[in-house]
């Protein structure tokens, strides 16, 4: 009795993890991708904006595009 009892619940906890197993790999949606233009309009973001230099070569600090040159306002 007792061994049936406890064969039946590792072969429930089995199932169980089984559909979660299931579930997890299989009912994945495939990843969002969007465009700029479109995560723009859902987090309301504005776009990015570039700085130029006098040579109007844009600056970009995280790429280290002439970082070392200073901004111009023209």
């Amino acid at each position: 009795m007792k061994l049936k009892n406890s064969l039946l619940l590792g072969l429930t906890i089995l199932v169980i993890l089984v559909i979660i197993v299931f579930l997890t790999f299989f009912s994945q949606s495939k990843p969002n991708r969007v465009t700029d233009r479109e995560l723009i309009t859902r987090t309301g973001v504005c776009p990015p904006f570039y700085l130029y230099d006098e040579e109007n070569n844009p600056i970009d600090p995280v790429r280290g595009m002439n970082a070392g040159k200073p901004y111009s306002p023209r």
